[in-house]
Order: C-alpha cells, then sequence, then structure tokens
C-alpha cells in the first residue's frame, strides 16, 4: 500500500486555542503517519510550541477547541501523563534531566523496574544499557548528567523517551544549543526511527537540517489565510496562518489557492528548493 493511501498515525482537527482573548491558533488541522519525520517551522510565536503542548495534554481537552485522533482513536488528554502513556512524548527545549543524578536515575525516575515491590537494579542498568546503545552512547549508567555535553544530554532524552515505549516523538528545537556534529548525531538517531514506526514531530529553525531529514514540512506563517494545493503530494498539511513571510515553495502553493479560512502550508521537501538557498531566502524576508 502506498504512502498516500495510509491512515495517519496523529490527526489534530480544527484545533483552536486561545489565551485571554488572543488567538493562537485557529481550526489547525495537522497530521502525521508512522515512520514518518514532519517537521513543522515557522517564526517565533507562531503558535508552533502551542499546537505540540495542545498534543501533548500541557493544555488539557477543554482548554481548546478541536479534536486529537490519535491510533485511531478520539483522545482526551487530562494532563502529560495521560498523553505519555500512549507513547506521546515532548522533549521541550529546556531539557528535564536532574544534573547531579545518574543517567540510569533519570530515565527511570518515574518508572524503575520493580520485583517484589522494590527496585530492580539489576534491570535497571540491564535496559538503560539497552537504551544507551539505540542512541549511540557508550556512557556508563552510573554517569552524572552534568557530566555529558548538551549533545548527550539530548540523547539522554531520547532514550528516556525510549524506555516510555514512545509511539509519538515531539522534539522542540532539539539542535538549538547543539554543535553542528551533535547535531548531525541526534539527527541521524532520529532518522533511525523510522524504521520502527515511530512518529516524529520536529520543530526547527535550522532550514538546512530540516530539508536534509523531514519526510514532510509544515510551515507557520503569519499572514493572511491561505489553504495549500490539495493535489500536492505528501499530503500537505494545514494550519492557521496570517501575515508575514513564507518559504518560496509556500508562496507557490499560495498563489494556487484561495482563502478559506486559517491555515498552515504543507511542502514536500524534495519537491522545494535546496536547503541553503530556502534558509538564505527565509532569513531575508523575516527580517
Amino acid at each position: 500500500m502506498g504512502r498516500n493511501a495510509m491512515t495517519a498515525m496523529l490527526e489534530m482537527r480544527n484545533v483552536s486555542k486561545s489565551f485571554a482573548g488572543v488567538q493562537a491558533l485557529r481550526d489547525v488541522n495537522f497530521s502525521v503517519e508512522a515512520g514518518q519525520i514532519h517537521a513543522l517551522v515557522g517564526e517565533n510565536g507562531a503558535g508552533k510550541s502551542t499546537l505540540m503542548k495542545v498534543l501533548s495534554g500541557v493544555y488539557p481537552a477543554g482548554s481548546y477547541e478541536g479534536t486529537i485522533v490519535f491510533e485511531g482513536e478520539e483522545r482526551r488528554f487530562r494532563d502529560i501523563n495521560d498523553s505519555e502513556a500512549l507513547g506521546i512524548i515532548i522533549i521541550h527545549q529546556e531539557l528535564a534531566l536532574i544534573p547531579l543524578m545518574s543517567i540510569a536515575e533519570n530515565i527511570f525516575l518515574s518508572h524503575p523496574p520493580s520485583k517484589f515491590g522494590v527496585i530492580d537494579r539489576d534491570e535497571v542498568y540491564r535496559r538503560t544499557r539497552e537504551l544507551l546503545a539505540q542512541v549511540g552512547l557508550k556512557e556508563s549508567p552510573d554517569t552524572l548528567i552534568t557530566d555529558l555535553g548538551v549533545g548527550k544530554q539530548q540523547l539522554v532524552e531520547i532514550a528516556k523517551a525510549l524506555s516510555k515505549r514512545v509511539r509519538m516523538l515531539i522534539l522542540d528545537e532539539p539542535t538549538a544549543s547543539l554543535n553542528e556534529a551533535d547535531s548531525a548525531a541526534l539527527l541521524e538517531r532520529l532518522m533511525k526511527f523510522r524504521e520502527r514506526g515511530i512518529g516524529s514531530i520536529l520543530i526547527s529553525h535550522k532550514l538546512n537540517e530540516v530539508a536534509r531529514v523531514a519526510d514532510h514540512i509544515t510551515v507557520r506563517q503569519h499572514r493572511l489565510p491561505r489553504r495549500a494545493d490539495p493535489g500536492r503530494p505528501h499530503h500537505p498539511q494545514h494550519g492557521q496562518s496570517r501575515s508575514g513571510p513564507s518559504l518560496p515553495g509556500a508562496q507557490r502553493e499560495d498563489r494556487r489557492a484561495g482563502a478559506r479560512g486559517g491555515e498552515l502550508v504543507g511542502l514536500s521537501p524534495h519537491s522545494s528548493r535546496p536547503a541553503g538557498d530556502q534558509e538564505r531566502q527565509f532569513r531575508r524576508q523575516t527580517r
């Protein structure tokens, strides 16, 4: 069965969210397939993180309008524990690791393996070593987080997500504080998760990285609302748009479509301009 015939693992339908009367999201539609890396890019304050906080339960059901469907069922998350129980794991830009605790302690702090009601330390260490191998780390489970660089801390966060049987991984600006080598290592691991059917949502401003790894790109823009061409390949994804700049590919799509409500524009990275050209154009337009 081809990609176009596949059923999405995640669908967010007509999601709207306001803060004290200010509309942050309006009628956003967004979907991700199993094993897909879906990048979400755009300006600061455009609502990218807000949308992901709705998805992960940081903003609980009842605080927004719209519907979340995950693995074929409508979901109403009361908090982040509900979304994590289904394998939707968000890794924020500010890492949630405790510096003076070990890697193993950080990974299994909230859900340690136990035997007869007592933490099974042998199992903790065995599983920690397995998880570290999956993200390409050779450190001992006893290593303190404070002794790791930021790049390796990001990989520990991903190992922590894997320990919770992640099905949908959300990364908010994961390479913002990383050097080129650490960024490459993290993105390489992300691409390997495709084979395991793990869906990934990558929020990033680094368009060269996005164009290299993403199967689909959604552009969050501040400009008058437009709808992307529904005939475009790779299932164009939609959401709110207002006024302001966009990537060149998004602009081309927009001219072919009429205004039909606030939406995001979906792009296939393989049919857009080379990454470096995209990034330079984007930066010129957002100054």
